[in-house]
């Protein structure tokens, strides 16, 4: 049985055509964009599969701290994370293969960069106000080439020591 195609249609999601059903997602004035369906995204899961029983846990802020930073560690989300522990299954092994060392270095680099731009946006903001800084643009610029040289020097050296 063919039921002929209803384009446009704002009471129905899909169309059919010659048996084969087209979703159908209105654009404006009406102008249908067709595509075809096919499978559902995913399969559906058989009833035993299907977790539909909740487990509720309390957690003090800095436990669920805890917890939330070891699931990112895994690479699972929080809820997984603590299921497959409960449970006793294997967890993936780690993402994380980087030196604590290499953070605080990458951080540190970052620090001494912001300090140069607060220096930077605090002379900005004083030659907006009329002050003239004319005879220490040398002094100051070559004190900002020194913070900038000395933090690229660190990063390096944490970058060297990298595998």
């Amino acid at each position: 049985m063919t039921t002929p195609a209803r384009f446009g249609c704002r009471q129905h999601f899909g169309c059919w055509i010659n048996e084969e059903r087209f979703d159908v997602l209105l654009r404006p004035r009406n102008r249908p964009w067709i595509r075809w369906r096919k499978d559902m995204a995913r399969p559906k899961k058989n009833a035993d599969e299907k977790r539909t029983v909740r487990y509720n846990l309390r957690f003090t802020q800095a436990e669920r701290e805890a917890a939330r930073d070891r699931a990112n560690l895994s690479g699972l989300h929080d809820m997984e994370f603590m299921r497959r522990q409960i449970l006793g299954v294997a967890l993936p092994p780690s993402h994380s293969h980087t030196n604590p060392a290499y953070i605080a270095a990458l951080n540190n680099y970052a620090l001494s960069l912001r300090e140069v731009g607060n220096n930077v946006n605090q002379l900005t903001a004083a030659t907006h106000q009329g002050r003239d800084f004319s005879q220490y643009w040398h002094e100051i610029g070559e004190e900002l080439r020194a913070e900038i040289r000395a933090a690229r020097e660190a990063l390096n050296n944490a970058l060297r020591d990298m595998p």
